[in-house]
């Protein structure tokens, strides 16, 4: 199985390992590609069903077509990256559900909308000839709408964007993204932890909600690595600096992934906003365009009732205030996407630093892959030197075909010394 949905078993099986042990479970897509879900559970009588024998296999058939009559119902079934792949999922989805116990639960992932091609050959309708390349991503609402409609409570839902990184072919041509999906469903609403139910919506295209707008597509790296500190979070409030406010879009996208996960966002932001002049932006590398205002940037955040605080001025003048003054208390969670040359970022840099906890995660826009002197750059470099720090370089990387620029992220934790 692919590592994001390797992971997500591991997390699963962590926060509710009953559901792995002494159970009648079926799997639903259960030839094993390269990796089996089985492996998760304990002392369990399991049931493999595919359209093709081979290993993993322990019934062939179609999903939707499976005869469950001469068996009792099942506690457990899963499904792991199936629907993606199967023409008859409203069906197959539907037989998941009839074949669950009063009290069963269904453990789901599938590639959504955003899902690349991969794998055709694994689709039933697949003929060399006449259709080489089947594949059917389910947009999550669709999911999610049929599973309501079949009467599932979520108990967690998460959605990703996750890279991939194929084997023996250069990498920098085989990055491809793909959308991810994976959730918990009781059919007893009464079995549902109430206090801990997750749904995060990482607002993906495909959900049919307003998306916080996304400048590039390594702009997704930031919500996920916010999301994977939130799984790991020991508190319930999250205090987020962002050094670049704009125009609050980012802002609230974290706010929100926040709230989703149960968590109370304090959100600083310092931007120049009106105060941008033409020349600032050239000397800043940014981009040609008007700022907006303080004042509506203010009312924007305002408007969504949760706890910030905007800094109206140059981040090289008032970051050294705010800790002169002890204005912040230590930082969760820092991105850094203010002025991108190399003084104001070793600027920005060296105040951020001092509000650093042991667990802080630092986000750094705007590593330039195509010229080790410009912008953040310098800095990143110099800091993957020091043994103080862990960085990584993120993936994707922005390519602007016109300028040949090649743009990317890079996360800094402190170093476990």
């Amino acid at each position: 199985m692919h590592t994001s949905n390797k992971l997500y078993w591991d997390t699963c099986k962590n926060r509710f390992p009953e559901l792995f042990r002494n159970r009648r479970v079926v799997e639903f897509g259960s030839y094993d590609v390269n990796g089996s879900v089985r492996v998760y559970f304990e002392d369990c009588e399991y049931l493999g069903v595919d359209w093709r024998g081979g290993p993993g296999v322990d019934s062939v058939g179609l999903a939707h077509e499976f005869d469950k009559e001469k068996l009792l119902k099942f506690d457990t079934a899963i499904s792991s990256s199936m629907l993606e792949h199967d023409p008859h999922w409203e069906r197959s989805l539907c037989k998941m559900v009839d074949v669950l116990s009063d009290d069963g639960v269904l453990l789901l992932s599938w590639g959504s909308a955003l899902n690349l091609s991969h794998e055709e050959e694994t689709c039933p309708d697949y003929d060399k000839k006449t259709n080489p390349k089947p594949f059917h991503p389910r947009p999550v609402r669709h999911v999610l709408d049929l599973l309501e409609k079949l009467g599932m409570h979520i108990q967690e839902f998460r959605y990703e964007f996750n890279v991939w990184k194929d084997q023996g072919r250069d990498v920098s041509k085989a990055k491809r993204f793909q959308g991810f999906a994976v959730g918990i469903f009781f059919k007893n609403k009464d079995h549902v932890r109430r206090d801990e139910v997750i749904v995060d919506l990482l607002y993906p295209e495909d959900m049919g909600m307003k998306l916080p707008k996304l400048r590039g597509k390594r702009y997704q790296q930031l919500y996920m690595q916010l999301s994977d500190f939130l799984d790991h979070r020991t508190k319930d409030i999250i205090n987020i600096l962002e050094i670049g406010t704009y125009d609050g879009g980012t802002a609230i996208g974290l706010m929100d992934l926040c709230h989703s996960r149960k968590c109370e966002p304090i959100y600083t932001g310092v931007d120049l906003f009106e105060f941008m002049s033409k020349e600032r932006q050239r000397e800043e590398i940014g981009k040609s365009r008007m700022a907006p205002s303080f004042n509506k940037v203010e009312k924007k955040l305002r408007d969504t009732n949760y706890k910030f605080r905007l800094f109206h001025g140059d981040s090289r003048q008032v970051l050294p205030e705010i800790i002169l003054h002890g204005l912040l208390p230590p930082q969760d969670f820092i991105f850094i996407d203010g002025g991108h040359s190399v003084g104001t970022v070793k600027s920005d840099w060296s105040c951020v630093r001092s509000l650093m906890h042991k667990s802080t995660v630092v986000l750094f826009d705007d590593y330039y892959h195509h010229d080790e002197n410009l912008g953040p750059r310098p800095l990143i470099d110099e800091l993957r030197r020091d043994p103080a720090f862990k960085v990584e370089l993120l993936d994707p990387i922005d390519t602007i075909t016109k300028s040949g620029m090649r743009i990317g992220m890079a996360k800094l934790v402190k170093a476990n010394l």
